[in-house]
């Protein structure tokens, strides 16, 4: 048994190194883009619009951002079957809350929010093949939801009598939109179910530490399609 932990430890040294490496470089060159972004636009701008809303409208988008973010930790805790429903879901609060600012200040996409996000929830005590798999089908979740907004979206466009004509050409479009959205979610629920591979090799590369558990993490996400209730619950929170 020791023999074994230490053989499985030496295989997953190297990763949390270059997970670190990646993430100082990642770091710095958000850094760079920011200040560029912020020169770019002029510094002036940025104080003026501070200055507009000040400390106490900082504060108050903040406190107010709090609120959805509890709904969204709701929506991944029913993701897990096994979870006790306080504890997890404060792990989950904070996980969801590291997952959009690593999605918002990393300049590559949301992805590594994905991976942050996960690292959190592990850190919270929560079982890593649940917490990957468990970020995998929220994200799928989110995006169903997303679907959801637009259609209520175009439902409103229709429902103005006075702008169809004007609006006509946007909701064709959006419809058609809605409808490759539509197909993209099921393409991807699909790859999930039935294509493990890419799914493995996202594990090796992004979470080495968890890729013994890679075959748990695969049957942890089959096992949440088998039953569609609690991906359907995420959906709506």
């Amino acid at each position: 048994g020791n023999s074994g932990e230490r053989r499985l430890t030496e295989t997953e040294a190297p990763g949390p190194n270059r997970v670190r490496r990646a993430a100082v470089i990642i770091a710095l060159i958000g850094l760079v883009l920011a200040t560029g972004i912020i020169a770019y636009v002029g510094f002036g701008k940025v104080a003026s619009a501070f200055t507009e809303i000040g400390w106490k409208g900082l504060l108050g988008l903040c406190l107010t951002y709090l609120g959805p973010v509890a709904l969204l930790a709701a929506a991944w805790l029913v993701l897990d079957p096994g979870a006790p429903p306080a504890k997890t879901w404060i792990t989950f609060y904070f996980a969801r809350l590291v997952r959009d600012a690593s999605g918002e200040l990393l300049p590559f996409s949301s992805l590594g929010g994905f991976v942050f996000g996960a690292r959190a929830a592990i850190l919270g005590g929560v079982d890593p093949a649940v917490a990957i798999s468990t970020t995998v089908a929220d994200v799928t979740a989110e995006f169903i939801g997303q679907l959801g907004f637009t259609a209520l979206g175009i439902a409103l466009l229709w429902y103005r009598p006075d702008a169809q004509g004007e609006n006509q050409q946007l909701i064709t479009s959006s419809i058609l939109g809605l409808g490759a959205g539509v197909l993209a979610a099921a393409a991807f629920i699909l790859l999930q179910r039935r294509a493990t591979g890419p799914i493995e090799r996202a594990v090796g590369r992004w979470a080495p530490s968890a890729l013994a558990q890679t075959n748990a993490v695969v049957s942890s996400l089959h096992g949440l399609y088998q039953k569609p209730a609690r991906l359907t619950a995420s959906s709506v929170l």
